[in-house]
């Protein structure tokens, strides 16, 4: 049986509730015990088995897995219209765990994650610039990507609502659009 490899660089896990009465030590995997000049080898990836066992064990305390790789920034285009976008790569947990809330369309599906299917998730900020506001015209059209002088192409599947309220961006200009758009990891 051959183990699918994460490419993620950011794993969180989140937990139902909290408690203070009793800790767990887990006899897993150290994160942060590789010195950054060392290479990783395949056994220093995490599986898919290995989060499934994980959740599996802890099933009562662990509301989600959220995992999360950047793939960089770049252009998205459309016509003469042009917006800033991130790229970040991301499983179903990601969207539980970071209260992403869905207006339109749907979410990542297991099957989208799995194939790593081209389809990805705007943000209603990239929606007003791009399609005049109007999510429902957004789903189901491409977006083209430009990455690192790489081209990428999804297919809009889902409009989520852009929380303007983290100051993650910086722009000169209050027209110009910066979002995030996630794609399956």
């Amino acid at each position: 049986k051959v183990a699918m490899i994460m490419g993620a660089n950011n794993i969180t896990v989140g937990l139902k509730k909290q408690t203070s009465t009793t800790e767990t030590n887990a006899s897993g995997p150290k994160f942060g015990a590789i010195s950054r000049t060392s290479s990783i080898s395949e056994e220093d990836y995490i599986t898919d088995e290995m989060i499934d066992d994980i959740q599996d064990v802890y099933k009562d305390s662990i509301d989600a897995v959220s995992l999360s790789e950047s793939v960089g920034s770049g252009t998205a285009d459309l016509n003469s219209l042009s917006a800033n976008v991130t790229v970040i790569g991301t499983n179903m947990g990601y969207y539980k765990e970071n209260d992403l809330f869905l207006i339109r369309g749907r979410n990542m599906t297991k099957e989208d994650i799995s194939k790593t299917k081209s389809v990805a998730l705007v943000s209603d900020n990239y929606v007003a610039t791009m399609y005049q506001g109007k999510n429902e015209e957004a789903l189901g059209k491409s977006i083209f990507i430009n990455v690192d002088d790489k081209n990428l192409e999804y297919i809009i599947i889902g409009v989520y609502d852009y929380d303007d309220s983290s100051e993650e961006y910086s722009s000169n200009s209050e027209d110009e659009v910066a979002t995030d758009v996630y794609i399956p990891i």
